[in-house]
């Protein structure tokens, strides 16, 4: 995600601890990420998969039912259960970006948007 852009979701601003940038949204129960995939999708072992900061996915248990990650450079969702990520992600670091959880591809549900939110593509 680039530092300095306004984050097109409403809700909640959710914040990598110690800093100002903007991670995601808390919008009701389901906390949104726009990504570029190219950047931040995870490719190594133990496989390809989206990734949280450790930290920040702790502080959105009992707030977060739902996370959303759309990779915005090929218009596709992927959700998953807070429960799910919980559950079968496993614990990763990776370089200097500090403990994160990662969950394996397989497990997120995808869709391919047919109708792109222009809001998220003004963050290119």
């Amino acid at each position: 995600m680039t530092r300095g852009v306004d984050y097109p979701f409403q809700g909640q601003r959710v914040l990598l601890p110690g800093t100002d940038q903007v991670i995601g949204v808390l919008d009701g129960d389901t906390f949104h990420r726009a990504v570029l995939g190219s950047l931040h999708r995870f490719r190594g072992r133990p496989g390809p998969g989206w990734a949280l900061d450790l930290v920040v996915f702790k502080a959105l248990k009992g707030k977060a039912e739902t996370i959303r990650v759309v990779d915005m450079e090929t218009d596709v969702e992927y959700t998953v259960p807070y429960w799910r990520f919980e559950n079968m992600g496993r614990k990763i670091q990776f370089g200097d970006y500090g403990e994160q959880l990662l969950l394996n591809l397989r497990y997120w549900e995808t869709v391919q948007l047919k109708a792109p939110d222009e809001a998220l593509k003004e963050l290119l």
